[in-house]
């Protein structure tokens, strides 16, 4: 249900975006059905990866819900599909891990690496 309403919402971001930019252009843009189609499971690929590196990471420290930093990983899908950098993925990963977890001693080190990962495969997967 949360990953449908975070897909419809990113969606609707891309889609004013395009719009803005269509505007300034005078240039329509429609995604067919094929195309809406193909980035669903892109995305859905995206959101995969990036929960395999934070969960092998595991920063709770115990056995957890396949589902439970899907929060976190949406945000790192924002993040990185806005353009954002490495030290934003690892500042992103911090400030969640704090203010939502209630995580206070996460170790700069630990959030580094798991952001490095995470920015390596993003470069990898989009050829940046």
């Amino acid at each position: 249900m949360l990953c449908t309403l975070f897909l419809r919402l990113t969606f609707r971001v891309v889609k004013i975006k395009l719009r803005r930019e269509s505007k300034k252009e005078n240039v329509k843009i429609k995604m067919s059905k094929p195309e809406t189609k193909k980035k669903r499971k892109q995305f859905a690929k995206h959101e995969s990866v990036i929960r395999k590196i934070i969960n092998d990471w595991s920063p709770i420290g115990c056995q957890t819900p396949e589902d439970e930093y899907d929060c976190l990983v949406h945000h790192l899908l924002s993040v990185l599909n806005s353009g954002g950098k490495k030290k934003e993925v690892a500042i992103k990963i911090k400030s969640e891990l704090e203010n939502h977890f209630g995580l206070r001693h996460v170790r700069k080190k630990e959030v580094f690496a798991a952001a490095d990962k995470i920015w390596k495969w993003w470069q990898g997967e989009t050829g940046g």
